[in-house]
């Protein structure tokens, strides 16, 4: 009884069937085979944002994005993109929202691509807004990059896409850092009954679609903290590195 391996290699992205036809030297066949279907994918999905750059403030009366993920395998259930809102509520106090981003559309590019795509019309409401995503095609490549375009008309891959909508002034977002003796950990807008056993620094951010005139006049306290109800004095401000229209 003879036994014989054949070995090949395939390199090419695509779909691939195996089908074997033998037969040996007295002319008898052996019965046909056919593998199930093969499919090689060296590619990761590309996540890409249109309409919004990343670190812009904005103030048009209609502010919309896309956010899309581009693959030939892919299923609409592992593209998972979430935006938040920091924004103030009827209280005047900042509060942390989910929004909602609709009905997917499923299209085919050019290249015979999957491309699944979230669209929001527009955003209504004043507020610092972060998007995130992740995508994880057939294959088991796993992306959480978001392809957008900046101001200065370049590109960048970004895991978390920041930008804000400021149609009645500024917006606002706090980040506090509680240090203790295992860790130092940051926080956003966690200010709200927290209990901290070492010192907090605290960083109020506010971004303006225009210029912001900053002043440390001790007589036009901007920012200042309470300690049992007592001003402990205003807080130095400074300008952030951003330019009139981008976040600082």
């Amino acid at each position: 009884m003879d036994s014989h391996t054949g070995t090949f290699r395939l390199t090419e992205d695509g779909d691939y069937v195996v089908k074997v036809v033998y037969s040996d030297r007295s002319g008898n066949a052996m019965a046909a085979y056919e593998s199930n279907q093969l499919t090689i994918d060296t590619v990761d999905p590309v996540i890409t944002v249109t309409g919004l750059n990343h670190q812009s403030a904005n103030n048009g009366k209609t502010i919309g994005f896309s956010i899309s993920v581009t693959d030939k395998n892919i299923a609409l259930s592992e593209f998972k993109p979430v935006l938040t809102a920091v924004i103030r509520n009827d209280n005047g106090e900042l509060e942390t929202l989910t929004i909602g981003l609709g009905d997917p559309v499923t299209s085919t590019n050019d290249r015979g691509e999957t491309v699944y795509t979230y669209t929001v019309q527009n955003l209504s409401v004043d507020g610092f807004y972060s998007l995130t995503c992740s995508a994880v095609d057939y294959a088991n490549h796993s992306v959480n990059l978001i392809n957008s375009g900046q101001d200065n008309g370049t590109s960048s891959n970004e895991e978390t896409m920041n930008f804000s909508v400021n149609r009645e002034g500024s917006t606002f977002w706090i980040e506090t850092t509680h240090n203790d003796k295992y860790s130092s950990k940051t926080f956003t807008n966690e200010l709200d009954k927290a209990y901290a056993n070492d010192s907090v620094e605290i960083v109020v951010h506010e971004l303006n679609v225009d210029q912001v005139n900053i002043s440390n006049d001790s007589d036009e306290e901007t920012v200042f903290a309470l300690h049992d109800g007592t001003s402990t004095g205003y807080v130095t401000l400074q300008e952030g590195s951003g330019s009139n229209g981008k976040l600082c």
